[in-house]
């Protein structure tokens, strides 16, 4: 395929859902709904297509006290073909400048009850200013892929742009 020159165009387009406030958030998408042919790449009696994938995304926030919150979140991936995939995730926020938590990546085979882990994660997130976050994940790949990747180091930057004119008077967590 590489030693080809292909040049196609393969419109798509995809749709979603998500809804959110100060304490939760829940969402739903389906970023590529057209089964584009990439029939280039044919071989034998297998037909090369795009998967169609879906996310289901949730997550909450509750105090446990006036200064430590606790924010739980989960992913569902679902593409055809491949084993549902599931997140789940945990952070502890302090004074609501200082998150530290740690996540779980999981795929299914076979059977509702048969998961294998792929990855733990531990996070860490610093609210820096009010409209500057730094965040650092350090990813250890459980399964058969720590060979060729063992580990990961992620690193994560946010700002808020227009705080000062839509000050927002709730910490944000989503």
């Amino acid at each position: 395929a590489f030693a080809s020159n292909i040049s196609k165009i393969l419109p798509n387009f995809g749709t979603g859902i998500y809804l959110s406030n100060d304490k939760a958030y829940l969402g739903l998408s389906v970023p590529r709904l057209i089964k584009n042919r990439l029939s280039e790449y044919n071989v034998g009696d297998y037909r090369s297509v795009q998967a169609r994938h879906a996310y289901l995304a949730a997550g909450f926030v509750v105090g446990i006290s006036p200064v430590v919150k606790m924010k739980p979140s989960m992913l569902v991936k679902y593409a055809e073909g491949a084993p549902l995939g599931f997140d789940g995730n945990i952070n502890f926020w302090f004074a609501d400048r200082i998150a530290l938590g740690a996540s779980i990546r999981r795929n299914q085979f076979s059977t509702w009850s048969t998961y294998t882990t792929d990855a733990v994660v531990g996070m860490l997130e610093v609210q820096l200013t009010d409209q500057f976050r730094f965040g650092y994940a350090y990813d250890r790949t459980m399964n058969g892929l720590q060979s060729v990747a063992p580990s990961s180091h992620e690193i994560m930057i946010r700002y808020e742009f227009g705080f000062g004119k839509n000050r927002i008077l709730t910490p944000r967590y989503f």
